[in-house]
């Protein structure tokens, strides 16, 4: 931790900023951004909802269909209307999942 220039806080270092200090190398440059978090990597990240979509219609959809499997047991209606929502809506496969084991 370093006091130093902080207005007298003690502002910790963030991690890998060890690598952006002193050297020319390649390898001590740190890039400016990283492609991934915890939160997923930028490519899973840009894969949301499209913008005319909102959690609660795809989830309305995927109960709908769902509903009309469970009342009728016909499989092929179904299959096609889920595999219609996964195209327009693919980062949203988990949710699909969690709401099939809620409805079951």
């Amino acid at each position: 931790m370093d006091a130093r220039n902080s207005g007298g806080l003690i502002v910790p270092e963030a991690p890998g900023d060890h690598l952006a200090q002193g050297g020319s190398s390649p390898c001590s440059v740190r890039p400016a951004r990283l492609n991934s978090s915890t939160f997923g990597d930028d490519e899973e990240l840009g894969r949301e909802l499209p913008p005319d979509w909102t959690l609660r219609k795809f989830q309305e959809a995927v109960k709908g269909a769902l509903s009309e499997y469970f009342a009728s047991s016909v499989i092929d209606e179904t299959a096609r209307r889920i595999h219609d929502l996964l195209t327009d809506c693919p980062s949203e496969a988990d949710e699909l999942g969690v709401l099939a084991i809620r409805t079951a």
